[in-house]
């Protein structure tokens, strides 16, 4: 888009025992940007390493659903940079 339209991305982590040992999940979205795509991670040993693997994930499936284009890049990153 790149038009200056604002995005709306949110995310949301939790802890919990896993094979008695204590992991993080997260997922990560933008609802306005890609409603129907949603990041998520599970099984990390920190908070911050689930947080981060969901976005990564969201941005890979942007990607594969042909929504990340150049100017979409750059309406993001001038969002976060505001």
């Amino acid at each position: 888009m790149g038009d200056g339209q604002k995005y709306t991305c949110s995310g949301a982590v939790k802890g919990g025992f896993y094979r008695w040992k204590w992991r993080w999940q997260a997922s990560f979205s933008c609802p306005t940007f890609a409603s129907n795509i949603q990041g998520t991670s599970n099984n990390w040993k920190s908070q911050q390493g689930s947080v981060e693997h969901a976005i990564k994930d969201w941005f890979t499936k942007i990607g594969q659903a042909g929504l990340l284009t150049s100017s979409r890049v750059k309406a993001l990153a001038n969002q976060v940079y505001d």
